[in-house]
């Protein structure tokens, strides 16, 4: 959401005062990425005079990253960024009797920041979403304005992410080639197990042996009996020495 200038001091301190810390996240989001696209030399210089060191040809990515990095430890970039924002929304009056309220106004905004500091050091997602939606809004903006000449991804960034996409896409190429001629294998044994294609053609099962063959009984003839033969009587000799004796 972008705030009109006139409404942000109000909005910004309602926002602190009822808690509504997701309302003021958003409105430090779309005065960050104001600054980086319309006021880089002053985010630049301001980083630079609290100890941070960044470099105007930085894309604004690394200067996302460096102010999110930085923000929830280093209480001079909170002030330093809730100046710039006073400043950029005209907020501030360096005439002596105005400079007072100039710097409550600041001191304010200063402390609304440094809530959401604190909350960044607990939650290590927020800056997280927070770079997200800053790097949406910084897009848009710089897109609205048809001649933007800073680099807004860090360098080789599009290459890197192209290069993991065409890699992604043939990873998941090799994996669905891999995949179908695995289930092709399993169709073609499941076929073969069950003994029949998809045409019909019988196939044996190959879990099984192949049946033997089968072999008629061999029979064994009878013996053929042999013929009886009356046993043989051995003739006596004769005992010359004994008298024989006529029959009667």
């Amino acid at each position: 959401m972008i705030y009109l200038h006139h409404d942000l001091y109000s909005n910004f301190t309602d926002s602190i005062k009822s808690g509504d810390l997701k309302m003021t996240n958003s409105i430090l989001i779309n005065e960050l990425s104001d600054l980086l696209v319309y006021e880089t030399k002053q985010v630049v210089d301001a980083l630079n005079k609290v100890g941070i060191t960044a470099k105007e040809k930085w894309s604004d990515e690394e200067l996302v990253d460096a102010i999110l990095l930085n923000f929830k430890s280093n209480t001079k970039l909170v002030s330093a960024i809730a100046f710039l924002i006073a400043d950029t929304n005209k907020l501030i009056n360096k005439k002596e009797d105005k400079a007072e309220k100039s710097l409550k106004i600041v001191n304010d905004l200063s402390s609304g920041l440094s809530t959401v500091s604190k909350n960044l050091e607990k939650d290590a997602t927020l800056s997280v979403s927070m770079k997200k939606d800053i790097m949406e809004q910084i897009v848009a903006k710089a897109n609205a304005g048809g001649n933007y000449k800073r680099t807004i991804w860090k360098s080789g960034k599009s290459k890197k992410r192209l290069l993991f996409i065409i890699g992604g896409v043939v990873i998941v190429g090799i994996g669905a080639y891999c995949y179908y001629k695995y289930k092709q294998s399993k169709q073609i044994e499941a076929l073969a197990l069950g003994g029949m294609l998809d045409n019909g053609a019988m196939l044996p099962n190959l879990n099984q042996q192949p049946p033997l063959p089968t072999i008629a009984p061999v029979i064994t003839p009878a013996p053929t009996p042999l013929p009886t033969i009356a046993p043989h009587v051995q003739a006596q000799p004769l005992n010359m020495n004994q008298p024989s004796f006529p029959t009667i």
